[in-house]
């Protein structure tokens, strides 16, 4: 069956938000790519380098859950070129290698511009692109095309660095790219997106947030991304645990990493999200995620910190990355499900992101502490069982989210057996 000309629109439309979403995050992000070189260029010490980042995380932080009031109120078509044209343009200025005091301000913008005006925005286009049977497989293919966008440009931005004999030169031209990439992104959205909004919102920031704030349904999606974004936050110790504790080569780990990271986002996001429309629920594929997570995430920490399990512990840490990246795939289509007001539909994705991505404030400081009071094996263990004990957590949330939804649709099915069937009355 051949598509139409709306679906085609649709699709290519999902592919520029997947290229933005790709390429927007990696120069905030670069860091972790190259953190000495990058370092050095801006001849910063550790703590003056961190902080850096620290403005970029508090700035992200109080902008998630603002940043959906404007989503519900200013179009995506407005929102999402605004976003990619700042952050493209911080990141051509960053290529002067600034000051310390101006490498905070870029920071910061880039925690406005990636969330303020961003990420809810995102989310929200995503959310609208989609028919209601649609919400899964257009979610999941925004994450793996993402994730593919992000790997491809990774790699790319490897390669320039690599062309030039002076770090400090291939570092430059690697930012150059990402901006570019970014920078394209907001031609792209301008041109072929349109300026729409679907409902007229309240017009009151107050009653907003009330309301966002007093739903349950909005703290279930906010619980299931916490769930969900720890143990992602705390699979970053996977690596160092293969290595240190296991034995693993490097090379052999980072070959492993770029596969369970990339590889799984790119398969196990589509894939969830496709099953999910395909059986009905994706809220079942969430819970059936969540349990695979908590299995799995206690069988690594059950395993002996012994390399004779090394193979074992891999193939549990890819396996934990795909239900992972399935469920990253699906969480925010729970919108749609819980039939939360389209009117605060934004503000509900901004706050429950505040809450699901608070990790980012603190489990990083909490794990490091926890590494360095507990040497070894010992230390990670604690890390492994923390994420297994809020899988758990996950898998009770998202149980609750299944029987409610099945909940709604029984009584919209009784209801419109009710109207189809003669001699029945309805109010």
């Amino acid at each position: 069956m051949s598509m139409s000309r709306h679906d085609k629109l649709r699709y290519f439309r999902l592919c520029i938000l997947a290229w933005g979403g790709g390429f927007i995050y990696l120069l905030p992000y670069i860091r972790y790519q190259f953190y000495n070189p990058l370092q050095e260029a801006l001849g910063l010490n550790h703590a003056d380098f961190g902080f850096t980042m620290s403005a970029y995380g508090i700035a992200a932080l109080i902008s998630y859950w603002p940043g959906g009031w404007f989503a519900d109120r200013i179009s995506a078509r407005k929102l999402l070129t605004f976003s990619y044209l700042v952050t493209g343009l911080l990141g051509f200025y960053f290529t002067s290698y600034p000051s310390f005091v101006m490498s905070t301000v870029v920071h910061a913008g880039w925690g406005v511009s990636t969330t303020l005006t961003f990420w809810a925005a995102y989310i929200r286009a995503t959310k609208d692109m989609a028919g209601p049977d649609e919400q899964g497989k257009f979610f999941g293919l925004l994450e793996g095309i993402r994730g593919l966008v992000s790997t491809v440009a990774s790699f790319a931005v490897t390669g320039i660095f690599a062309l030039f004999a002076v770090e400090k030169l291939g570092l430059m031209w690697s930012l150059h790219f990402l901006s570019a990439g970014t920078v394209s992104a907001a031609i792209l959205t301008w041109f072929f997106f349109e300026d729409s909004m679907e409902v007229e919102p309240s017009g009151s920031v107050l009653k907003d947030i009330v309301d966002t704030f007093k739903s349950p349904l909005v703290w279930a999606i906010a619980f299931i991304v916490f769930a969900c974004y720890s143990a992602m936050v705390i699979g970053s110790y996977y690596t160092p645990y293969l290595t240190d504790v296991m034995g693993i080569s490097a090379a052999t780990v980072a070959f492993y990493a770029a596969f369970w990271n990339y590889g799984c986002q790119f398969l196990a996001g589509p894939v969830g999200g496709i099953i999910g429309d395909k059986i009905g629920s994706r809220p079942k594929v969430l819970f059936i995620s969540f349990i695979v997570l908590f299995v799995v995430g206690l069988g690594i920490f059950v395993t002996p910190g012994d390399k004779s399990w090394a193979t074992m512990v891999t193939l549990l840490v890819i396996a934990l990355f795909a239900a992972m990246y399935a469920i990253r795939g699906v969480y925010f289509s729970l919108v749609e499900d819980l039939q939360i007001p389209t009117a605060i539909s934004g503000a509900a994705i901004g706050f429950a992101s505040v809450i699901g991505f608070a990790p980012d404030a603190f489990m990083y400081t909490w794990a490091g502490n926890v590494l360095d009071a507990n040497p070894g094996a010992q230390g990670y263990k604690i890390l492994f069982g923390t994420s297994a004990v809020l899988s758990a957590i996950g898998v009770v949330v998202s149980g609750i989210v299944v029987l409610y939804v099945n909940k709604i649709r029984q009584k919209k099915e009784t209801t419109n057996h009710a109207v189809l069937t003669p001699g029945k009355e309805t109010v």
